[in-house]
């Protein structure tokens, strides 16, 4: 995972990352276990897995699953939210994890963090030949109900100098596959929805990154201001949850 004073902000705001960030579509999950042919008895790995958002749904499907997370919030809030799941400290350059004991590794909002080469390398270390890599990426699908318009505005017009382009939608982090032993990148979306309240909504924005790396008085304002002008008391949000997968071929 990145070092970064921005990828770190996740540690301090695991709560709010909880309360706030949408969950995965069922469906999704069962899209990649169908195209993996993964079956209960199969050992997958959460790779970078926060508060455990898809480990939860992971345990559904799978008897041994092991959560991989660098961080201790994050990690310590998965651990008392799904206590009967293998949580391990690690992260994508090291997974604590020995050779071709992995036969699926699921990355969800998190692999555009990871430093993709030696990420990679290690993701093939402990898979099996023809094991499977699932990323998932969470997008706006159409604008949220009532708008919130004027929160995204006010937020474009505040923007910190720390803020940075969105890694995912920069295609940067496919660039390691091409010489990796994985074969092609296949994809397919799901829709889904989520209702939230004003405070949830708020949180949202708080635990965006380059809001959370903003001084403290910095940012009490700006979600202040931004609370201002959300109106309802509750919003539907649409995602696109984007899902790809790929195999070990050599």
């Amino acid at each position: 995972m990145s070092d970064s004073p921005v990828a770190r902000t996740f540690d301090q705001t695991a709560q709010i990352y909880e309360r706030a960030r949408p969950g995965w579509p069922p469906e999704a999950i069962h899209h990649a276990v169908r195209a993996l042919g993964l079956d209960r008895t199969a050992t997958v790995v959460d790779l970078g897995a926060g508060t455990g958002k898809l480990t939860r749904i992971l345990v559904e499907h799978f008897d041994r699953v092991v959560a991989v997370e660098p961080l201790d919030g994050m990690r310590g809030l998965l651990e008392s939210l799904i206590p009967k799941v293998e949580s391990l400290e690690g992260a994508a350059e090291r997974i604590p994890l020995t050779d071709n004991s992995a036969d699926a590794v699921f990355c969800a909002e998190a692999f555009h963090w990871f430093d993709g080469e030696p990420a990679l390398a290690e993701i093939e270390r402990v898979l099996r030949l023809g094991g499977g890599l699932v990323l998932m990426w969470s997008a706006p699908a159409k604008p949220t109900e009532p708008s919130i318009a004027a929160a995204g505005a006010l937020l474009n017009e505040r923007g910190s100098s720390e803020r940075q382009v969105n890694r995912y939608d920069s295609g940067e982090w496919r660039e390691p596959f091409a010489e990796s032993r994985f074969g092609e990148l296949r994809q397919v979306q799901f829709d889904h929805t989520q209702i939230v309240d004003r405070e949830q909504l708020l949180a949202y924005f708080a635990s965006m990154s380059w809001i959370a790396v903003l001084p403290e008085d910095e940012r009490t304002t700006l979600l202040e201001d931004v609370r201002g002008v959300l109106e309802a008391d509750t919003y539907t949000r649409f995602w696109r949850a984007d899902l790809y997968w790929t195999t070990l071929v050599a």
